[in-house]
């Protein structure tokens, strides 16, 4: 498995910093479900990796793709993403 499928982009500091959208997220972190919407290029992807770069808790990412449709290949992406913050997880089901 990638590295990158598991770890958020790094921050690119010649990308325009959305700070207004990134302190919508924190008021919104109660929620169970907040949905990032737009077109393709808009900066979804660089926005949530903005916000998960900076936040003081952590925050597990997963990229998917195509590859991911099987249940067994996305649960161990899941599980891997999971990991990088809490190593125990998932240790007696896998």
């Amino acid at each position: 498995m990638f590295l990158t499928k598991i770890q958020p982009p790094r921050s690119d500091t010649r990308t325009l910093q959305r700070s207004r959208l990134i302190d919508r997220i924190h008021e919104h972190l109660e929620r169970r479900l907040t949905l990032v919407s737009g077109p393709a290029g808009y900066g979804k992807t660089t926005l949530l990796a903005d916000f998960a770069n900076e936040a003081a808790f952590p925050v597990c990412w997963l990229s998917l793709d195509h590859t991911d449709r099987g249940v067994t290949v996305f649960a161990e992406h899941f599980v891997a993403a999971l990991r990088r913050h809490f190593p125990d997880i998932g240790e007696s089901t896998l």
